[in-house]
């Protein structure tokens, strides 16, 4: 076990990691956990990492963030229209629905009163309002469109003037800007892009976000569609994650502790990812997430490996954690001077050093597998030729010397 084989190492590692927060220098860390790790390859009898190269893809769980560079709109493209729909109709409407209300609701009222006071205009009355009742409530209703298209041109001309020279805007802002709900907002928007108010307009599914342009849309479907496929890569760990760290038929407890300890590890650094906007370093944290899995998905096939893995646990899974949610407290900095971008750095360059280690632990979970494998080789191969079966190459050159 570990503790008895070198007692102090946790120790020192632990201590340097502390040293180098203390002191934000990550520099000389990176070189001290380079030499820790080759002591401990020495210890097991593996081969060290050669370097510190990073071999994680460039291309797969990219993240992707809507929103957070500054986007310019497309030259040349109008996003909203000078006089929007209801600029004309709806004053006009106004003033005809008005007028109308007022002459049919008055003839209407007047008729009313001389049917009450004359027995013999009851007919003629009954008659008049029978029109100019329909008249009126059609000439109000008219009128309040009118309004209501007026009200909503007013509303357009402020949600264009705070939007400004923008591409997008949240809708809770543009309710704030005309005193309205967010859900009359949502309405407005939707009747103004459907009649092409908004020449290129778009909401977004929650109706939170509106969008003035297609390459703007175009990014949000984007990013949409990456945050479906993360979801969906995320719930393919978690299912792999219950097979891989499932204790189920396990007697040896040793191995049991092991596995619990590592789906806790996995799950703190995959908090700590989540929080980490970086795409560089999530990239890293992904392929030691993913060396992790693989390396117990073999312990579980190979258990006689347990020593080799708990030498890692106890050193590197604490130090690697605790390095993360150091670059987690950095990254949350608002203003990120020099000092922070370059202990930021160091932390990545350590962690493609630990990731080069896992990535050298696992192959050695092999070596015995593979020599024999070449053992089991060399000797079928020396049974084919004992029995004429195989050429041997250097058959044509001896016969020729017997020639």
């Amino acid at each position: 076990m570990p503790e008895k084989d070198n007692p102090g190492m946790g120790e020192r590692i632990q201590s340097m990691v502390e040293d180098a927060i203390n002191s934000m220098d990550f520099e000389q860390l990176n070189k001290n956990i380079t030499g820790s790790i080759q002591s401990v390859f020495e210890e097991l009898n593996i081969q060290p990492p050669a370097g510190t190269r990073s071999k994680v893809s460039s291309t797969s769980n990219v993240r992707y963030h809507y929103g957070t560079e500054k986007k310019t709109g497309e030259r040349g493209m109008t996003r909203y229209v000078k006089n929007p729909p209801g600029t004309v109709t709806g004053p006009l409407c106004t003033a005809l629905g008005g007028m109308f209300t007022g002459i049919f609701g008055i003839t209407s009222i007047v008729m009313a009163a001389v049917q009450s006071a004359v027995p013999a205009a009851v007919m003629l009355g009954h008659i008049t309002l029978s029109l100019t009742i329909p008249f009126t409530v059609a000439s109000a209703l008219v009128l309040a469109k009118g309004i209501s298209l007026s009200r909503r041109v007013r509303r357009f001309r402020r949600y264009t003037r705070t939007i400004g020279e923008r591409t997008y805007c949240q809708v809770k802002e543009l309710a704030s800007a005309v005193g309205k709900s967010e859900k009359v907002v949502v309405r407005d928007l939707q009747r103004l892009i459907e009649n092409r108010a908004f020449t290129n307009g778009h909401l977004d599914i929650q109706n939170t976000c509106l969008m003035l342009d297609d390459t703007t849309y175009r990014q949000y479907l984007e990013t949409q569609e990456a945050y479906r496929q993360r979801r969906l890569e995320e719930q393919a760990r978690q299912s792999a994650d219950k097979s891989i760290f499932s204790s189920e038929g396990i007697e040896n407890q040793d191995l049991i502790r092991a596995i619990e300890e590592g789906n806790r590890y996995i799950e703190a650094v995959r908090r700590a990812n989540d929080a980490i906007p970086g795409e560089e370093i999530s990239e890293k944290l992904y392929r030691l997430e993913t060396l992790i899995r693989k390396i117990f998905e073999v312990l579980k096939q190979k258990p006689e490996q347990l020593p080799k893995l708990r030498k890692f646990m106890q050193y590197y899974m604490p130090t690697t954690l605790k390095l993360v949610q150091t670059y987690q407290e950095l990254d949350t900095q608002p203003a990120a001077g020099e000092n922070i971008q370059q202990s930021k750095a160091e932390i990545e360059k350590t962690l493609d050093t630990i990731n080069l280690a896992y990535e050298k632990l696992l192959d050695s979970f092999f070596e015995d597998a593979a020599m024999d494998i070449k053992s089991d080789i060399t000797v079928l191969e020396t049974m084919l030729a004992q029995e004429g079966l195989t050429k041997n190459p250097f058959d044509t050159e001896s016969g020729s010397e017997r020639r």
